[in-house]
């Protein structure tokens, strides 16, 4: 079975043991569900980039991928010593914080829209804005904090996610996103008289970042089948499998 095929498994056979156990979904249900969701286009799109050689977009997808990925497990914080997630509620509260910081960076974007705007649309503008603020009033009426930053929280996971993941994967596919010079002068090289150009910078490789995919994918499927108390070690077994057959050292979970 191809790799995108068994990943895709992955995230039906999960989805129908979400569904199978929430009979009556709770909000908490819904969200993780759409992360779910939002994780499997993901991989998807990365796929398909990676199956017509388009490393550097891919990278960039990766990037966001991580970030989806370390959000989620920082909601879950999930201990290296107790290895099960945070109680519902406590998950659910995570999810609010979260949230919290978006309706606060969306006020600041449209304050700053407002400013240049308008006529009728400055009025649409300008009535959003308003239920920003009430929304973010709302948070800290309530004396919720918001979620700190994607840097922070890679300092309040485990130790190796700061040490090892933060650098490898997340701001390492960051050069994708915020193109530097480094992978501009990758893409074209001068040579006896002529332009030679190159469809994806050599420092990225297809058979890495296919791994991160998988791994991101399979990981983000361990933890919600972890929390809803599914089995996961087929899914496990599945991923080593894959692993194995390209060629790699099997990698533990990021």
């Amino acid at each position: 079975m191809e790799i995108n095929e068994t990943i895709n498994k992955c995230f039906d056979e999960t989805f129908a043991q979400i569904q199978k156990i929430s009979k009556a979904p709770r909000e908490l249900d819904t969200l993780l569900i759409g992360v779910l969701h939002c994780a499997r286009k993901y991989c998807n799109a990365i796929f398909v980039l990676l199956g017509n050689e388009h490393k550097m977009p891919a990278a960039a997808l990766l990037r966001i991928l991580c970030e989806l990925y370390v959000k989620m497990r920082w909601c879950f914080k999930v201990s290296d010593k107790a290895d099960k997630p945070a109680t519902g509620n406590i998950i659910f509260q995570r999810f609010r914080q979260w949230d919290y910081a978006r309706v606060i960076e969306n006020r600041k974007i449209l304050r700053n829209i407002s400013k240049i705007r308008s006529g009728d649309y400055k009025q649409q503008i300008d009535k959003a804005l308003k239920e920003a603020e009430k929304s973010v009033a709302n948070y800290k009426n309530q004396g919720l904090r918001c979620m700190p930053n994607t840097a922070k929280i890679f300092k309040e996971l485990p130790e190796e996610w700061s040490r090892e993941v933060y650098p490898w994967v997340y701001q390492n596919f960051s050069r994708a996103v915020h193109v530097d010079m480094k992978l501009i002068r990758e893409m074209v090289r001068h040579s006896g008289g002529q332009l030679q150009c190159f469809s994806d910078p050599p420092s990225y490789k297809t058979s890495e970042l296919l791994l991160y995919c998988i791994s991101m994918g399979c990981d983000i499927n361990r933890l919600l089948r972890r929390h809803y108390g599914c089995d996961y070690d087929k899914m496990q077994c599945e991923y080593d499998t894959i692993v194995h057959q390209s060629g790699k050292t099997k990698k533990d979970e990021l």
